[in-house]
């Protein structure tokens, strides 16, 4: 099974390849760029896709990590409130044994 996925991993790459070189080959025409009163000198149409692209995915790293963070901040205060309750339950739990062991 491991041979199967290690070809498929690669058939995959080279898909992923091929279709980037045709991808910037069809796409080589220059484009001008301006942005807020900025203009960036002409450049190949796939470099500013795969430059949005960067952006937008680092966008959404940094986005997504920050909901993770706070997702596991929160996770250890109910984590270590829910052991604060589970030490005073077993706390109470001995007590109520030792009251009965006390009464017999």
């Amino acid at each position: 099974m491991r041979t199967f996925g290690l070809v498929l991993y690669f058939v995959f790459l080279t898909l992923i390849v091929t279709f980037g070189v045709f991808f910037a080959k069809f796409n080589a025409y220059f484009v001008n760029i301006g942005f807020f009163g900025t203009y960036i000198p002409p450049a190949p149409l796939w470099v500013v896709v795969f430059i949005s692209f960067l952006l937008g995915f680092a966008a959404a790293a940094i986005l997504f990590s920050w909901k993770i963070l706070r997702l596991s901040i929160s996770k250890k205060k109910y984590v270590r409130s829910y052991e604060q309750i589970k030490d005073i339950l077993e706390q109470k739990i001995k007590d109520i044994k030792t009251g009965d062991e006390e009464n017999n």
